[in-house]
């Protein structure tokens, strides 16, 4: 995310949930916080997660060892809505390894799995959502 930090401005960065001081992202002109979780003190459990998840996904891991040297989505600017779970989490990190630029933001917060969601954030992506939001919540995550 360094590439695309402009500025922080403590005194507007405020967040419900995570109190940790964020600054704005700034991408094609467009200022907005680079994540909005629940926590992001879940993260160790959320990778542990996505490690059980990856086990029972061979063949995505198979993917990612063959085709992560080529980098095949070098270039492609990914953003995605859709349940924000340790499997969608192991699509969103193999997207990462083979090259894209990924942005993601849950489609349901009742299944949102906030533990994945922080562990994501830990790696660099930008991830909006978390479990419980309200309809105006979830569809400011999906703005972003």
């Amino acid at each position: 995310l360094e590439e695309f930090i402009y500025f922080s401005d403590e005194s507007q960065l405020t967040n419900r949930f995570d109190n940790e001081q964020k600054p704005f992202l700034f991408i094609d002109g467009i200022e907005k916080l680079p994540y909005k979780i629940a926590n992001i003190n879940l993260a160790e459990l959320g990778r542990k997660a996505l490690s059980m998840a990856e086990a029972e996904m061979p063949g995505v891991m198979r993917l990612r060892k063959i085709y992560s040297p080529k980098q095949p989505l070098k270039g492609v600017r990914l953003a995605g809505c859709l349940h924000l779970t340790a499997q969608t989490g192991v699509m969103i990190e193999t997207f990462l390894q083979l090259g894209a630029r990924v942005q993601w933001s849950s489609c349901n917060p009742l299944s949102t799995q906030d533990h994945v969601a922080a562990s994501l954030v830990k790696t660099g992506t930008p991830i909006y959502g978390w479990k419980g939001e309200t309809e105006e919540e979830k569809l400011w995550c999906i703005d972003q």
